[in-house]
């Protein structure tokens, strides 16, 4: 019974989700040397939960000050821009202490409680995959109007991009007590690895490593990948785009079904007829739908559910909500019935015109 207990203990803290740590603020100015080109200036963040968040900086006489939200031990600022014909990319980490970045002429940096990743681990990183990486690039460089076209040429740039992500794995393996290792890890988990061998590289982290925000995000991401018809539904905390909050217990008692899209995607919007019609059909007290958005502009987003009728619930970009449910592939479509069980895996059936959950659907609305 005891063991029994233990193991319901661990699972319910893999599963649910780790949002419930309270974010930290981050504030940094950042000035441009004199020659730098204003407007080929970009800055980006990554707070631990997303990679891909856009800042709006306004820039005047060459300096600007950027603030956000982050969840993991640092935030990353990423910047780039263009000065004297050259191109410019940097990475820093910073933390809740206000930072201060200055690029002086010719790539020269001066920081105050930023940590910039060049001297960090990524150039023992860069150094280590450097011939895999310029393997890579150079069949890339010689070969990248026919690669579409053709099989074999396609076949050899994966093999290469393998070849680059084995020798990537194989860093964080032999430096797997640096936090800048589970960083990278977060990324080459989406790998085409074995789940049982993306298990062992984690599981060999030390626990202070595997205990931070992104470990445990790692975690998260692995067990979804064991995510399949027949098993208990992940967990999850959200907003949907009113402000409401939302979780997998709202839905207790009746049909949930969970689709994965982007405005973007062709797939996702050929089979929003079949999923308006489910919705048309059952009565909101038998199913909801939840629809969790990849878009990065909300008004893209806003115009296509205008667009298309989707009048249901919505979820603006909660990529923690896209980890727990597996990879970020687009489109993806669960069932979930009114005990919180999957009973449906668009991955699993390839029903491509959806009409395998249609059928389902009928038959569970008929018990």
């Amino acid at each position: 019974m005891r063991a029994r207990l233990k193991t319901f203990i661990l699972l319910s803290i893999l599963i649910l989700p780790y949002q419930l740590l309270a974010q930290k603020k981050f504030a940094v100015k950042i000035s441009f040397p004199p020659k730098a080109n204003i407007g080929s200036i970009s800055i980006r963040y990554d707070n631990g939960r997303d990679a891909n968040n856009e800042l709006a900086n306004v820039i005047k006489a060459n300096q600007c000050v950027i603030a956000g939200e982050f969840f993991s031990r640092y935030a990353t600022i990423i910047i780039s821009f263009e000065a004297d014909s050259l191109f410019y990319y940097s990475r820093f980490w910073v933390t809740e202490k206000t930072a201060t970045i200055r690029f002086v002429n010719r790539g020269e940096k001066k920081l105050t409680d930023a940590i910039d990743l060049k001297t960090v681990e990524a150039e023992k990183f860069t150094a280590y995959v450097s011939v895999e990486q310029k393997d890579l690039d150079d069949f890339y460089e010689e070969n990248f109007k026919k690669i579409a076209d053709n099989d074999s040429l396609r076949y050899l740039y994966s093999q290469k991009i393998d070849q680059l992500q084995q020798k990537q794995l194989a860093f964080v393996k032999a430096n797997n007590k640096d936090y800048y290792s589970l960083w990278l890890y977060r990324d080459l988990i989406y790998t085409d690895n074995s789940l049982d061998s993306l298990n062992a590289i984690y599981r060999a982290f030390p626990d202070s490593l595997k205990n931070t925000y992104e470990g445990k995000t790692i975690e998260r991401v692995l067990y979804s990948r064991t995510i399949k018809s027949g098993v208990k539904a992940p967990d999850f905390i959200t907003r949907d785009i009113k402000g409401r909050a939302l979780s997998l217990a709202d839905f207790k008692g009746k049909y949930l079904l969970l689709n994965f899209w982007a405005s973007w995607c062709e797939p996702c919007i050929a089979e929003l007829p079949a999923i308006k019609l489910i919705h048309d059909t059952y009565a909101s007290n038998q199913l909801e739908i939840l629809a969790v958005t990849q878009d990065t502009k909300y008004k893209a987003f806003e115009t296509a559910v205008k667009k298309y009728n989707m009048n249901w619930l919505h979820v603006f970009r909660d990529m923690e909500l896209f980890k727990s449910y597996g990879d970020m592939s687009l489109p993806k479509v669960f069932l979930i019935d009114p005990t919180g069980t999957i009973i449906y895996v668009r991955d699993e059936q390839n029903d491509i015109d959806l009409s395998l959950l249609t059928k389902l659907m009928s038959e569970e609305l008929k018990k």
